[in-house]
């Protein structure tokens, strides 16, 4: 009987062994196995990925045109409207060589010689500056024009609007222009949306320039408050240094090489416009020649 047991032990003993040492070599296969996969996974995740090729289609480079890609067929723009803007005209600078003062000798006259500032008179400036550039292309040098013989040629111009134009009115550039040619047998040129180089241009090919302004933004401080609404004058020169140009203001008998600032003249200048009565037109002026 007692050998019976220490057999069975035996038997058991033995058994156990196997088992454990069957459970100890799955171990070792399981974490041979897992070290083999580990290996792998690192093999894998250190080799080059493909979507990570540099061998990208030229087709589908970024630097590619529309005419390169396989959708440039079906790729479409959107036209920019061809919209022209006319930039408001600004003004040039003088040529460098050109001088940085320069006046000519026009001679002056009042619009109201001897102070008679009643009709036709206070409204006589258009008269008056045909008047000056008149003398000046004839060669008359003098500082002052005659008053009589002003206020002679005034009458006689006037006489001409009355039966030409059916009275005595305010005369935008192009009614100027007519009375300049036909009662006084001058040359008009009318040049339209100037800016001041072309007046600039004008002095220094000797050729005095008549300016439409609204009289009162020229705030002359000799003109009767709140001055004319509309007004012409005589450009004679300019002064770039003080930034003025210089006129034969017509409009006070302290007008002889009166002077407006760049920035007034800018503001001032203005064609009549006779839909309106006022000073509202263009810049515009206009030139006087014997021929």
């Amino acid at each position: 009987m007692a050998n019976n047991s220490s057999a069975r032990a035996v038997r058991l003993f033995i058994l156990f062994g196997l088992i454990g040492l069957s459970l100890v070599g799955y171990r070792i296969e399981r974490n041979y196995q897992r070290d083999q996969a580990i290996a792998e996974l690192n093999r894998v995740s250190q080799s080059p990925s493909p979507t990570a090729s540099t061998d990208i289609s030229p087709a589908l480079s970024p630097t590619a045109s529309l005419a390169e890609s396989p959708l440039s067929s079906a790729a479409t723009t959107t036209p920019t409207p061809n919209t022209t803007v006319t930039p408001t005209p600004t003004p040039t600078p003088v040529q460098s060589s050109s001088p940085n003062q320069l006046s000519l000798a026009v001679p002056f006259t009042v619009q109201a010689p001897g102070g008679s500032w009643v009709e036709p008179y206070k409204e006589g400036c258009e008269e008056a500056v045909i008047i000056m550039i008149e003398a000046y292309l004839r060669g008359n040098r003098a500082a002052e024009l005659d008053g009589d013989t002003v206020k002679a040629r005034i009458d006689r111009a006037v006489a001409w609007q009355q039966a030409n134009f059916g009275g005595h009115y305010d005369l935008e550039l192009e009614r100027i222009a007519m009375l300049a040619e036909a009662d006084f047998g001058l040359r008009a040129r009318v040049v339209e949306r100037a800016t001041l180089a072309d007046l600039k241009k004008e002095i220094q090919a000797g050729r005095p320039v008549i300016i439409p302004a609204d009289g009162q933004a020229l705030k002359n401080p000799f003109f009767q408050n709140p001055g004319p609404p509309y007004h012409v004058l005589v450009m004679i020169g300019y002064d770039d240094r003080q930034g003025e140009i210089i006129t034969n203001e017509n409009g006070t008998r302290r007008g002889a090489n009166f002077r407006y600032s760049y920035s007034r003249l800018a503001e001032a200048w203005a064609d009549y416009d006779i839909a309106s009565q006022s000073a509202t037109g263009p810049r515009n002026y206009l030139t006087l020649s014997l021929d």
